[in-house]
């Protein structure tokens, strides 16, 4: 979701008629109109027709005062309803311009991680918008058994260990998870000495929709363990 424009008291008729671009009309008594909002700005706004709603995201044009439309929610299955020539439209904020404003989330897991292999292991990052995102914290939780410094790899943007985001790649070990079960925070930015419990994370802005646990050397004995990828999502 593109990261919408604001203006207040902003609620104007429409005499456009279908599910077509709006062209505002006229404020509604108590409120201004379209000459509060910017020529080519994004905006969320809600309709009012009758008994028939809808609320979304759209690019406004000085030239004819119009307003595209990209739904997000409408009593029309989540599409555009058929305005009737005497809808209302109301320049508002929605939840989603908000949904994660300064909120850590959970972008990506991989449960039951192998640490004893040197394939690319993809994470998914499912993050709702389509833009960059920032990756905060990776935490290496529920380990099987002992993590040894034999396990040395790193966290890529791309398979085939290129594209690297956290750790060292083969002279980075995950020495600090030496413990059955120990939940690990993994810290150390590209070509830091270590990876573990005690280092802080560098924040990366990506927007890779996949990233890869890519080991060099394997654990020497079979370990597994559940991987979390926390961040910022900037859509």
């Amino acid at each position: 979701m593109t990261v919408s424009a604001f203006a207040d008291l902003v609620k104007m008729a429409t005499a456009t008629v279908g599910t077509g671009t709006i062209t505002l009309g006229a404020a509604v008594s108590g409120f201004r109109g379209s000459s509060a909002l910017t020529n080519g700005a994004t905006y969320s706004y809600a309709i009012q027709d009758g008994a028939n709603y809808e609320a979304g995201q759209g690019v406004y044009t000085a030239a004819g005062t119009t307003l595209t439309r990209i739904v997000t929610i409408s009593s029309n299955s989540n599409t555009a309803i058929n305005l009737s020539g005497s809808a209302v439209v109301l320049i508002t904020a929605l939840s989603a311009d908000f949904k994660d404003f300064g909120r850590v989330r959970l972008l990506g897991r991989l449960i039951g991680a192998d640490f004893n292999s040197t394939a690319d292991q993809p994470i998914a990052i499912a993050q709702p918008g389509t833009g960059p995102y920032i990756i905060a914290r990776i935490v290496i939780a529920n380990t099987s058994a002992a993590i040894t410094a034999t396990a040395k790899g790193a966290f890529y943007s791309s398979a085939s260990k290129t594209g690297p985001l956290f750790g060292g790649g083969a002279t980075t070990a995950y020495a600090a998870l030496n413990a059955a079960g120990l939940a690990g925070i993994v810290g150390s930015a590209v070509g830091s000495p270590s990876l573990g419990t005690s280092n802080t994370l560098a924040p990366y802005l990506t927007s890779s929709t996949t990233i890869y646990l890519s080991l060099t050397a394997g654990n020497g004995s079979a370990v597994t363990a559940d991987i979390y990828v926390f961040g910022y999502d900037l859509s």
